[in-house]
């Protein structure tokens, strides 16, 4: 398995980030771990969120495909911020008010996760080797 690191075209990351109850529900989850200070849906947490997104989502350190429990398609994508690794998910597919290229959430994923969700070190490196 090889790690991918396509990340959106420079300058067009903000699109994600147009679905203000989306960007509150992903901010959110980032507000709660201590990574985006403020309260949940000021004009403040909103663009700390869209600026910070956009530039993970432009600049990933690793991209891979997932399904959420709700069963929505989603590419996470993988960035670095305050020393902790987040991801960023973003719909494959419109579902309810959801709308494809939408952020539909964000986390700081466990080790366990990160570990599920992208290939070791050593897997990225023997299949650069092939």
């Amino acid at each position: 398995m090889c790690i991918n690191v396509i990340g959106f075209v420079k300058g067009s990351g903000e699109n994600a980030v147009q679905n203000i109850g989306r960007v509150d529900h992903a901010s959110r989850h980032l507000v709660d771990v201590g990574i985006l200070k403020g309260t949940t849906g000021s004009k403040e947490v909103r663009e700390a969120f869209k600026k910070l997104a956009t530039d993970k989502l432009e600049k990933p350190k690793a991209t891979f495909d997932h399904t959420l429990r709700s069963g929505l398609k989603v590419r996470g994508f993988v960035g670095r911020h305050k020393n902790q690794e987040i991801v960023i998910f973003v719909a494959k597919h419109g579902q309810g008010k959801i709308k494809q290229g939408d952020v539909v959430t964000a986390i700081v994923p466990s080790a366990m996760q990160l570990q599920n969700w992208l290939p070791s070190e050593k897997d990225n490196n023997e299949h650069n080797k092939k």
